[in-house]
């Protein structure tokens, strides 16, 4: 999103204002895939497992074959092509299920406490997901019944008997799914065996062959002490304060994260001319204080481009474009010194390309040449990107196409749901599941938000409770996650608010706008939230040797 300072002639006014392209264009996304899954979902859900799920056990290479009791040769399959342990207690797992009807899905599915819930699928492209998982085969008492977008889930009965060719089945599981359009299916679970079957009498497909194990017992990680992540709050002074006094008051409590960002086209406003003025102060606020920073350039920023003007119809491979950027870096890199560590040289990139693939062997390229040259000017910083971590939940294809540039991964993580929040509970498998996607590569959260406001879906209880579960997860990953910055300390004015909102097609009082002006710690007004309490409890235990660890399977 990025950050806004409400001081007037505030040096660090670094962006004008966040943008809610990043809800647009994961609506406009979301919208399209689930009209997608209308057309073909009566036919198209499928198995799911967990832990708790003793009824279907998810293990690679299990696979389900469950044949036309009027016609034995039309038959369907299922099989776990793959799965993953996110966390002790919660596994992801890939399955494939190949229909009579001459296609086949990949579906992704969430096995936990829960019970089996549907991520998304997996295409050629990538992976896309739902913005929460929905309910497929939940846990839960005989009767209950849970609504998602697609319809409701109904457990029927945990008694049912089910005929197969090879055995007959007592205390079955029936779940019942019906959609809202009117149509419905069924599917029979036996308890240590899984799909036993599809539809039902007469026109029921039930189980004729099956090789199943059982899902292993989770075994208890082993825990490492290692350094903690740091820990920034982005200033965004009210009226009467500084930058430099929000900064010296959180590092007094803590913090000693710094992350700033510019856009490219500020730092050239003319042809091989130079503005650095905010680079050099940004640095030297983070200096004094012995702070360590992190800098977004902007040369793409959300689902725009953030180039000179100059260069806006340029390809990103341009001999031109490519050796303007090197002239800029062989200025700029030389300010960052020591005190910037990590350097992102685009901001949400998985917002901009999704519509421009065309583009992408061209950014590669422009990406490779700054990295090479901020190696010789800025040699003490790592090169990656930003990506937006609630696009790439939603759809992984560019992530996939850029994920092997640079060296760590930035992520920008607000856990939204279209245009308000998601609940703060789903942090114990997002920030393991952002650890894998990362593959080993350093982890730096450049911005992290949440909102207070109930017109966004949230409350301030909502919110500390984030950011709680929030710093449970980043003290399990010492070395995975290095730096992580909360975005804002200080509430938007909600007419501010309400103007970047109007301006992108949201109404004033939209959820989003209410979103946009409760991510901070304070309200304008300076009161402090119970959020901001969160903050001053665990930064200085996470200034302690031996606080944090990470964990490893044996």
């Amino acid at each position: 999103m990025g950050t806004f300072s409400r001081e007037t002639g505030n040096p660090l006014n670094i962006t004008a204002s966040p943008r809610p392209s990043i809800v647009r264009n994961i609506m406009n996304f979301k919208m399209s895939l689930l009209h997608a899954m209308w057309r073909c979902l009566p036919i198209a859900f499928c198995c799911g497992s967990a832990y708790s799920a003793s009824y279907l056990p998810l293990v690679t290479a299990n696979t389900w074959t469950l044949s036309y009791q009027n016609q034995p040769s039309i038959s369907m399959s299922l099989r776990v092509l793959s799965t993953e342990d996110v966390t002790p207690t919660v596994r992801r797992a890939h399955v494939l299920w190949n229909t009579p009807w001459g296609f086949s899905y990949t579906m992704v599915l969430r096995s936990s406490s829960a019970g089996i819930e549907h991520e998304g699928f997996i295409f050629d492209t990538g992976a896309t997901s739902f913005p929460n998982p929905m309910p497929l085969f939940p846990e839960g008492a005989a009767g209950q019944s849970w609504v998602s977008a697609f319809g409701t889930v109904t457990l029927v009965s945990k008694t049912a008997t089910v005929v197969t060719p090879a055995k007959t089945y007592t205390k079955a599981r029936h779940y019942r799914i019906a959609y809202w359009d009117g149509s419905s299916q069924s599917w029979y679970l036996g308890e240590g065996i899984g799909y036993i079957q599809f539809g039902e009498v007469p026109m029921g497909f039930p189980l004729s062959s099956t090789s199943v194990k059982i899902e292993p017992v989770p075994i208890e990680s082993i825990q490492t002490p290692g350094p903690c992540p740091i820990i920034g709050i982005d200033p965004n002074p009210n009226a009467g304060q500084t930058n430099a006094q929000i900064l010296s008051s959180n590092y007094a409590s803590g913090a000693r994260f710094y992350e700033f960002s510019l856009e490219w086209k500020k730092l050239e406003p003319s042809p091989g001319i130079y503005d650095m003025t905010v680079v050099a102060a940004a640095v030297q606020q983070a200096k004094s204080l012995g702070m360590t920073a992190a800098m977004t350039l902007k040369t793409i920023d959300s689902n725009s481009r953030t180039v000179p003007a100059d260069l806006a119809s340029k390809a990103w491979s341009d001999p031109i474009m490519i050796t303007r950027f090197r002239n800029m870096l062989k200025v700029l890199g030389p300010l960052l010194g020591t005190t910037v560590k990590w350097i992102q040289l685009a901001n949400e990139v998985d917002l901009y390309f999704p519509p421009r693939q065309a583009e992408i062997a061209g950014f590669k390229d422009f990406f490779d040449a700054g990295k090479i040259q901020l190696s010789t000017s800025a040699p003490s910083s790592s090169v990656g990107l930003a990506f937006s971590y609630d696009a790439l939940r939603l759809n992984n294809q560019t992530f996939t196409q850029l994920k092997s540039l640079g060296t760590h991964m930035g992520f920008t993580f607000y856990n939204l749901d279209g245009t308000t929040t998601r609940p703060s509970n789903t942090i114990p498998v997002e920030i393991p599941t952002m650890i894998k996607l990362a593959a080993g590569k350093p982890i730096v959260l450049t911005e992290v938000g949440y909102p207070s406001a109930p017109g966004a879906g949230s409350s301030v209880q909502g919110q500390s409770e984030f950011y709680s579960l929030l710093f449970a997860e980043l003290r399990k990953a010492s070395g995975k996650i290095v730096a992580a910055r909360a975005y804002q300390m200080t509430d938007l004015p909600m007419n501010v608010a309400a103007s970047i909102a109007s301006a992108y097609g949201y109404p004033a009082h939209s959820p989003f706008a209410y979103y946009l002006g409760s991510l901070g710690m304070a309200t304008e007004s300076g009161a402090y939230k119970p959020a901001y309490s969160v903050f001053q409890a665990n930064l200085p235990l996470f200034l302690q040797q031996g606080y944090c660890y990470s964990t490893t399977n044996p």
